[in-house]
């Protein structure tokens, strides 16, 4: 494997940045040795009025078992509505095409908004309320000519409270309806709730003890997974918290997943706090 990039960035003006980055990939590997080239641009702008976006836009090209041609965007903003409130949104976009058999392989879109509450005089509660809108087509498998395409819309609300300085409430809510279509079958809708309630124990200054109860249910099927989580974090730094833990449940935190795989048993988290 070689590989060989640069990258320069240029202060443009007042809160304004922009970057330019390329490199090129060599992979000698059986059977087929396979080139990538990538290059990227990217913008990002902030306002003392409290405006904050950023853009960067990617693309790449592979030659070797297969030619294909890869676009990426990725879109940030964020605009304070008072030194308390945020909007956020987000948009994402990528898409892989077989440029020799001119098809797409794979794309998918996302697009967010959410309203988070992040008070300057204290930080007792804080709290995100977040909709997002997800279209996917799957990558093709092996002699498939059309993949899968699901679409997912996804609210959900998350918040911390300080009920005393030795103790914090942490939740989550989240509703997720997710479409699936394969070629040649009906189209089938699911919709699943995730409940997330728990407690951080403030052991020493910088040691916590966490306990976490979930529960997931999906209408269709009509079953409910629920059980424990524990957790001992330490606070390493400022902006640096490390943790680890053992999940009694086999499903995921992230409302996003399809928990297609188990998430049972010792985990590690890394966190990082602004």
């Amino acid at each position: 494997l070689s590989l060989v990039g640069a990258q320069r960035q240029w202060d443009i003006g007042e809160g304004l940045q922009f970057l330019l980055s390329g490199e090129h990939t060599a992979i000698d590997a059986l059977p087929l040795a396979t080139q990538r080239t990538a290059l990227a641009a990217g913008l990002s702008y902030r306002h003392p009025a409290g405006i904050t976006a950023s853009t960067r836009d990617e693309m790449r090209w592979e030659e070797g078992g297969k030619q294909r041609q890869q676009f990426l965007t990725i879109n940030h903003i964020e605009l304070k509505l008072n030194p308390d409130y945020s909007v956020l949104g987000k948009y994402r976009y990528g898409i892989t095409r077989d440029l020799a058999l001119n098809r797409t392989e794979a794309k998918f879109a996302e697009q967010s908004i959410g309203l988070a509450y992040r008070p300057v005089a204290h930080d007792r509660l804080n709290g995100l309320a977040r909709y997002t809108h997800l279209a996917e087509q799957r990558p093709l498998l092996q002699g498939q000519l059309n993949g899968e395409e699901t679409a997912k819309d996804i609210a959900s609300i998350e918040w911390s409270l300080d009920i005393n300085p030795a103790l914090e409430w942490v939740g989550k809510q989240a509703f997720k309806i997710k479409r699936e279509q394969w070629v040649d079958y009906p189209a089938v809708t699911t919709h699943t709730y995730l409940s997330i309630q728990r407690l951080n124990y403030h052991l020493r200054p910088k040691l916590d003890l966490g306990m976490e109860y979930r529960i997931l249910s999906n209408r269709e099927a009509d079953d409910q997974r629920q059980g424990w989580l524990s957790e001992l974090s330490w606070k390493a730094m400022r902006h640096l918290r490390l943790g680890a833990g053992y999940n009694f449940t086999d499903f995921s935190d992230n409302e996003f997943s399809d928990n297609n795989y188990s998430t049972y048993g010792w985990f590690m988290r890394v966190q990082g706090m602004y």
